[in-house]
């Protein structure tokens, strides 16, 4: 599931909170390798409180695309058609040339409690040849101002990456808020246009807080 290289680090990022131990060799060693295991945490049962949702039935609802090095402009925001029963949607289309992404305005939350963001995603590929790719992220920030700024969050989570099958699928992210986290930001987000084009839609996103 890994995949592209870029993402790697994400992956890394949102595993470390459930490091159980960590193994480095010594510089002298550099040619071998290091290692962390971990416990991945199971799916919850329960999501209990919905305290957002976004149904984009009337616009973008304040999500904003996200281009922290203004390498090129996002081809995509809302559309009316492409949609799953409701009115609208958000797309990232094809074109640019580096990773890409759609992101909510902050959301105010609380440290230790459980979030579980859940939303229809749709990979409409170009080539034949495509791999999965489109997913949903979670960041988790101290305070507003960092999460409004598009920076990485200081605990991130990610959904599995969407079918190349070209209908709507249901992705589900979970994450427990770090201590001092007050906002998190959902997002949608994809790999390298240049490589792979293709279009990703999302619609009925909602978030629950357990």
């Amino acid at each position: 599931e890994i995949g592209d290289r870029k993402l790697f680090s994400f992956i890394i990022k949102e595993l470390m909170p459930y490091t159980v131990y960590e193994l480095y060799k010594p510089w002298q060693a550099q040619d071998l390798r290091n290692y962390l295991v971990f416990k991945i945490p199971k799916k919850p049962r329960e999501l209990r409180n919905r305290i957002a949702i976004f149904t984009f039935d009337k616009g973008d609802e304040g999500w904003k695309p996200i281009d922290l090095f203004n390498f090129s402009p996002l081809i995509g925001g809302w559309i009316k058609d492409e949609v799953k029963n409701s009115l609208g949607a958000l797309i990232i289309a094809s074109g640019g040339d580096t990773t890409q992404r759609l992101t909510s305005l902050p959301i105010k939350i609380k440290p230790g409690y459980l979030y579980t963001v859940k939303g229809l995603l749709k990979s409409k590929v170009i080539s034949a040849s495509a791999e999965r790719d489109g997913f949903l992220r979670v960041d988790f920030y101290k305070n507003k101002n960092e999460a409004e700024n598009g920076s990485l969050g200081k605990s991130v989570a990610l959904s599995p990456r969407a079918y190349k099958t070209g209908g709507w699928e249901e992705e589900q992210v979970s994450s427990v808020a770090p201590e001092n986290m007050q906002y998190l930001t959902i997002s949608i987000q994809r790999e390298d246009f240049k490589k792979d084009p293709r279009s990703i839609y999302m619609d009925d996103v909602e978030l629950f807080e357990s």
